[in-house]
């Protein structure tokens, strides 16, 4: 049975760092949706990040209008691990674990974001937004979907690759 395609976002994975509170300004002409993928602005606030965006921080639980002052709580830690589901926009297999992907933005609904890995951009040794580490096991829809990954939206495993607080891209604040 083909895995559905419901936008989700990025969920932080076990185990679960504790999130981080961050500003938000009221120029921010994005809202927030949750699960959406923020990087840092220059003004030391977040935004949610633009597609392929480096310097990324981390992902939201929150949800914040646009244009509105206030804070997020973001899952920060360099090491915290996310499941987000591909965009169906390369081919699905367990070869993709090892490859990197950046994320494809895309407005939320009903409180969730619509993030997802971009599999377009799948490619095993340049640098990328996001490392993927396995596929997650969705027995409701495909029954063998953690040993063999075979229709799109699979929800992967994954961390960030081009994190803010690592030293490789600390100078890349948007």
């Amino acid at each position: 049975m083909a895995n559905p395609d419901v936008g989700k976002g990025f969920s932080a994975q076990a185990p679960i760092c504790p999130p981080r509170s961050y500003f938000v300004d009221s120029s921010n002409s994005t809202a927030f949706f949750a699960g959406d993928v923020v990087d840092l602005e220059a003004d030391g606030r977040v935004a949610p990040a633009a597609a392929g965006a480096i310097g990324l921080v981390g992902a939201t639980d929150d949800r914040l209008a646009a244009s509105t002052a206030g804070s997020v709580l973001v899952h920060s830690d360099p090491d915290q691990l996310f499941s987000a589901q591909d965009d169906g926009g390369g081919t699905v297999s367990v070869d993709n674990v090892g490859n990197m992907a950046d994320h494809v933005a895309g407005a939320g609904a009903n409180g969730k974001s619509n993030h997802e890995l971009g599999f377009g951009t799948l490619d095993d040794n340049a640098a990328a937004g996001f490392f993927i580490l396995q596929a997650v096991r969705n027995p409701e829809f495909d029954e063998d979907s953690a040993t063999e990954p075979n229709a799109d939206n699979q929800r992967w495993l994954c961390m960030i690759n081009e994190h803010i607080f690592k030293s490789d891209v600390a100078d890349t604040v948007a």
